[in-house]
């Protein structure tokens, strides 16, 4: 299954400024924002443990919450306010995804 990834309004930033390095990023750029913050949802527990481990080691990200399903997302997002939304690809992603973005 596909992930889809969802930006709220008031989680767009600036982009960090490039250098020549070998990850093209300008760690002092990136350091000075605040990290991007993640709700991550699936109903896979394996996959959500998966995922937030991935987080967890990128230094510019941050798992605010995570949920199970449509209900608990929808109750997260509006607890937590994420910049980015992960939602697995399947028939209940447009309900959230509508939802989340009122």
């Amino acid at each position: 299954m596909a992930a889809r990834v969802y930006r709220s309004e008031a989680g767009l930033r600036p982009k960090a400024e490039r250098r020549s390095g070998a990850d093209g990023l300008d760690s002092s750029a990136m350091s000075a924002q605040a990290p991007i913050r993640i709700l991550s949802v699936d109903d896979h527990p394996l996959m959500r443990e998966g995922i937030g481990a991935t987080i967890r080691n990128q230094a510019d990200m941050l798992l605010v919450a995570e949920a199970a399903n449509g209900r608990e997302a929808i109750q997260r997002f509006r607890e937590h306010q994420p910049d980015v939304t992960l939602l697995p690809d399947s028939p209940n992603r447009r309900l959230v995804s509508t939802y989340t973005r009122k």
